[in-house]
């Protein structure tokens, strides 16, 4: 990441990162919308003791898109899935 003045890799939260968590590496996880209908976020991935400028990036990119969903509390469940043959 030096080599292209890169402060971060970003991916989405979903086991990509988990590479990085093995060799210590620090990573922030954000909210960052929806697909279809079911939350979905990004991963900020730094190199070590990266962890000020990671919450640096994280918190800029929460205020930029507000992208934050906040749970919806229903009073039943949807459909239940057909029954088998």
């Amino acid at each position: 990441m030096k080599k292209h003045n890169l402060d971060a890799l970003v991916s989405p939260t979903n086991g990509s990162s988990f590479p990085a968590s093995i060799v210590g590496y620090p990573i922030v996880s954000v909210p960052a919308g929806t697909v279809r209908g079911l939350p979905f976020g990004c991963a900020f991935i730094g190199t070590a003791f990266s962890e000020a400028r990671l919450l640096q990036l994280a918190y800029g990119y929460e205020q930029a898109t507000h992208a934050i969903v906040r749970p919806q509390y229903r009073e039943t469940l949807d459909l239940a899935p057909p029954a088998l043959p």
